[in-house]
């Protein structure tokens, strides 16, 4: 976890249906990859879902939210 808070950009910020936790992409510096990122809404518990191994540019959580689509 420590490697993303030097995370440089976090951009396209989704919120859960309960209003309780925000999904973001997060990016370092110049890098095109992006990883998806869930934590409360105080920023506290930051938590990596994916690796940033990939162009993501969509997050979004299921209706029931218990899972995360992305593309």
């Amino acid at each position: 976890m420590g490697f993303w808070m030097e995370v440089l950009v976090y951009y396209n910020p989704n919120c859960s249906k309960d209003g309780k936790k925000p999904l973001l992409l997060g990016s370092k510096g110049g890098n095109m990859n992006s990883a998806i990122l869930v934590c409360n809404m105080d920023g506290s518990n930051l938590e990596r879902l994916t690796t940033d191994t990939a162009l993501i540019t969509e997050a979004i959580f299921t209706l029931n939210g218990d899972a995360v689509y992305f593309t």
